[in-house]
């Protein structure tokens, strides 16, 4: 599974800067209370996947997997949903029954939850 993103425009770069969503001192700070927008940066992430009765090592094992789409929001695209947030945060717990206190890794972007 891979992605890229990749900031070849930088007129977009300045519309989110207009709409008010990127951080005036350059840092993300997720889930902080001192957050004050997100930073666009360009990255290419790849994760391979495997059976366990093919794999030659294992590095981590991901026992659930949960995302959701908000649809359309009056708010736009780029305004979650906590309620729906919450909902998936709870369903996801629920399900996979591994206690909070056993993570070692949390992926949050856009309602994607991943565990390692």
């Amino acid at each position: 599974i891979g992605t890229a993103n990749i900031c070849f425009f930088p007129t977009i770069n300045l519309q989110f800067s207009r709409l008010g969503v990127l951080s005036f001192d350059s840092n993300c700070r997720p889930f902080d209370t001192a957050a004050n927008g997100y930073v666009r940066s360009e990255a290419v992430s790849v994760i391979y996947l495997q059976k366990v009765k093919n794999a030659k090592r294992i590095y981590a094992i991901c026992p659930h997997i949960k995302l959701n789409c908000d649809g359309y929001k009056e708010e736009g695209i780029t305004y979650p949903s906590s309620f729906m947030q919450s909902t998936l945060l709870t369903e996801f717990y629920n399900e996979c029954g591994i206690p909070t206190s056993c993570l070692d890794y949390i992926e949050a972007h856009l309602s994607l939850i991943h565990i390692f």
